[in-house]
């Protein structure tokens, strides 16, 4: 009988050490069921990458990356390019070109090349400046030039007047149209969003377009022809471009941070040609 006791207790005392050593791991998994489920950091961005393309994507302010369809160079040249790689005509100009025409007064005279000149204060150039191009750019309060096929209707010449810190519009004195033009071709691939930053890449080329005749390049130096034909039409060119396979064209990124403008969330901080996506 004493023998058997003696069973009964290492038995019991077995089952002791047992639920010693899995108990701390049994109420572990018991209280992991009970907690809820939090999304790991990748899932959170992945929700706000979601957002961007559907909210944000189409606010991005790029800077104008070839000024003019009669001017073969283009900033796609720079394997890298920063807002610093420009020169302060285009800075001027970029920063022009979002100014609401409300600000500018009429001066109902006649200046070299236009019947009714324009005047606005240098303050609303130097706004867009920071908000649009970066809070930290160097640039020069000068006069500057806006390309003919901009979309805006005072192109030609601003002339900055230092005496009272604003610029005058003096028209356009001189057409440099031609019967050449030139073009930079984008296909937005995707966009993607990294703790402060948005990557947005495109597939880009270039084309060449004399007449109706167009070329199509895969190359800023219009080395590398991908297809060629006739338009009437240079809006055209993009859709021929889509059509074109991909694994022909080259891949750029243009990589916006927050907070480097006045009051843009996102702007741009430079762009890059890369090998991959």
């Amino acid at each position: 009988m004493k023998k058997n006791n003696n069973k009964f207790l290492i038995i019991i005392f077995a089952i002791m050490l047992i639920a010693v050593f899995f108990l701390p791991k049994i109420y572990d998994f018991i209280e992991t069921l009970k907690m809820p489920k939090v999304e790991s950091l990748d899932n959170e961005n992945k929700e706000e990458v979601k957002k961007i393309d559907s909210e944000l994507l189409s606010d991005l302010h790029y800077p104008i990356m070839r000024n003019s369809i009669y001017d073969k160079n283009t900033y796609y040249s720079l394997e890298k390019f920063q807002i610093s790689d420009m020169s302060n005509n285009d800075i001027l100009y970029n920063a022009f070109l979002d100014i609401h025409e409300g600000y500018m007064t009429s001066l109902n005279s006649r200046q070299e090349c236009t019947n009714n000149s324009m005047e606005f204060d240098k303050k609303y150039i130097e706004l867009r400046i920071k908000n649009i191009l970066g809070k930290n750019i160097d640039y020069t309060l000068d006069s500057f030039y806006v390309p003919e096929d901009s979309n805006s209707s005072y192109t030609g010449e601003w002339i900055y007047n230092s005496n009272n810190s604003t610029f005058i519009y003096k028209g356009l004195c001189k057409s440099l149209k031609s019967n050449t033009t030139y073009y930079d071709l984008k296909q937005l691939i995707k966009a993607e969003y990294n703790k402060n930053d948005i990557y947005v890449y495109y597939y880009i080329g270039f084309a060449k377009v004399e007449g109706n005749n167009y070329t199509i390049y895969s190359d800023v130096q219009m080395t590398n022809e991908l297809k060629s034909g006739t338009i009437s039409d240079a809006k055209e060119l993009d859709d021929i471009f889509k059509d074109i396979n991909d694994k022909d064209k080259k891949i750029y990124r243009y990589i916006f941070k927050n907070n480097i403008c006045s009051y843009n969330d996102y702007c741009v901080f430079e762009g890059e040609w890369i090998n991959e996506l």
